[in-house]
């Protein structure tokens, strides 16, 4: 099936609108006209996508990369089920893959059928919904709102079309939502993911929608008598205000009864009914300062994921954890923590300059006995150090080589004892974390492959590590298996655990490339 050209738009827009109602119809395609008739006016800047790691027990098809060209072969008998036609291929999923043809992103099932039509700048994945964007212009809007919007365009898993919203600022569905908003120009709408219309929501200075918190409705107020954050309920009535300088954060959580987060360009503060605010604070030492939707989003994230947000001290400048409800569960005492993984999370003994382990009570469950060698070389590889399968990658200081040759670093496997187990030999300079029973290792000679738990090579040393992210995020990213795949990002292509691969033709990041 190949895609029309942009400019032909009536195909694009009968196949883009198969399940609208007349007035909806109508709305859409204006959009889609609009936004294609003044491209070449206003060039739609490029979306950058970073490719999803594929879950092996939950597809039915492996991307397959011909040259430059991506198709799909049956997950069990390697056959083609869509020849390469396809530009790249961004995330695959039980009931299709987003895929960009001729520009386009899209979602193909894999009857080679778009259950999606491949005409947005980009399609996302959010829960059991995907989110189509496209980038346009408007200049009928009034001088004090910026003419370009985004237009979101909502499905559910089988293509059927929800809801659609233009929009200048906006939060989606995320992690654990069952509602969006949208505000375009003076106006917030508020969606349910059927695609229902839950509320309008007129513009107010001084009284400013602040988004959703736990299905209740945040505002930004500033009265006579009041100056801070209110939540109402779907009626109207007043259940929750917290005293805040409104001008100084953009929106609050509740946490508990009387825990808030407040979100601001400079971080995260927490503080409580009684207008105290606590030392704690999310701040540049996890993201950098000036992002108030990052910090929004990670604070979402976080308390949807493991329950547990890391916070730093503004008093002695170090670590701890809170809970979901605002309670400090770990003392802010070290000097620097590592993320969970598999219930234990890396701590800091300044004293002996090593490191232990402790779980998501505070308990220590491993004393400080790992070289803090590994800090440096994770931190130098974009990395946490952290348990996976139960052993933990680490750096075992300086190996002395005879003769002429330098010094190297070496490295390998402690087991959840802290005891080494397995030791890289002298040509392994680095050793990463271990997925479906296989870790990524890298030669001295730059090349990646794979080891078992016995040190083992079984995947030859032929690939190599790659970039990800984009200015001022970048990292290197090693490729993990899961559920038998791993992506090899510097091939732009899968490989299975025996070490089959599903790409044929050259290297494809050749340079400094963040793309896919």
């Amino acid at each position: 099936m190949k895609c029309p050209p942009l400019f032909r738009l009536v195909p694009v827009l009968l196949f883009f609108v198969p399940f609208l109602c007349n007035a909806q119809r109508k709305n859409i395609a204006a959009d889609m006209e609009y936004l294609y008739t003044t491209s070449r006016k206003y060039p739609i800047e490029k979306f950058e996508r970073e490719h999803e790691q594929l879950d092996g027990a939950k597809v039915p098809c492996i991307p397959f990369r011909e040259d430059e060209l991506y198709g799909f072969v049956d997950k069990a008998s390697k056959e083609w089920v869509i020849m390469p036609r396809f530009k790249q291929v961004y995330g695959v999923y039980a009931e299709g893959a987003i895929v960009n043809e001729r520009g386009r992103y899209g979602l193909v099932n894999f009857k080679d059928s778009f259950l999606i039509p491949p005409v947005f700048d980009n399609v996302l994945k959010e829960g059991n919904l995907f989110h189509g964007v496209l980038s346009a212009v408007d200049t009928s809007v009034r001088p004090e709102y910026c003419s370009s919007y985004t237009l979101h365009v909502y499905y559910n898993a089988k293509g059927k079309y929800l809801l659609n919203a233009r929009a200048h600022d906006e939060q989606s569905f995320g992690v654990g939502d069952t509602v969006a908003w949208f505000r375009y120009a003076d106006t917030f709408k508020v969606y349910g993911k059927s695609g229902t219309l839950l509320k309008r929501i007129a513009y107010d200075k001084r009284r400013v929608f602040a988004g959703m918190n736990n299905g209740l409705y945040a505002y930004r107020e500033m009265t006579r008598d009041f100056a801070g954050f209110r939540w109402y309920d779907t009626k109207g009535k007043l259940k929750h205000q917290l005293w805040a300088n409104v001008s100084e954060y953009k929106t609050a959580w509740r946490l508990s009864n009387n825990v808030y987060a407040l979100v601001g360009e400079e971080g995260i503060r927490f503080a409580d009914t009684n207008k105290v605010y606590y030392p704690w604070v999310v701040d540049n030492g996890m993201v950098f300062p000036g992002y108030a939707d990052m910090y929004d989003g990670l604070l979402h994230e976080w308390l949807h994921g493991d329950g547990l947000v890391p916070v730093i001290d503004s008093r002695n400048d170090k670590m701890g954890f809170i809970d979901g409800k605002g309670k400090l569960v770990i003392p802010c005492v070290y000097k620097w923590l590592g993320e969970f993984e598999e219930g234990r999370a890396a701590w800091l003994d300044t004293a002996t300059y090593k490191v232990g382990f402790i779980n998501k009570t505070g308990k220590v469950v491993m004393p400080p006995t790992l070289g803090a060698e590994t800090l440096e070389q994770a931190s130098l590889f974009g990395r946490a150090m952290r348990y996976s399968e139960g052993l933990c990658a680490v750096s075992l200081g300086k190996r002395h080589e005879q003769g002429s040759r330098p010094v190297t670093d070496y490295c390998g496997y402690a087991d959840t004892t802290g005891k080494v187990v397995l030791v890289m030999p002298d040509s392994i300079i680095f050793a990463g974390d271990f997925s479906d029973g296989l870790a990524p290792v890298i030669a001295k000679s730059g090349g990646l492959g794979f080891i078992d738990k016995e040190g083992q090579l079984k995947i030859p040393l032929k690939y190599q590590a790659a970039v990800e992210g984009s200015y001022p995020f970048p990292r290197m990213v090693f490729p993990v298996f899961k559920k038998g795949y791993a992506y090899i990002k510097s091939f732009k292509g899968y490989i299975d655990s025996t070490g089959y691969e599903y790409f044929s033709g050259k290297r494809m990041q050749d340079h400094y490339d963040f793309s896919h």
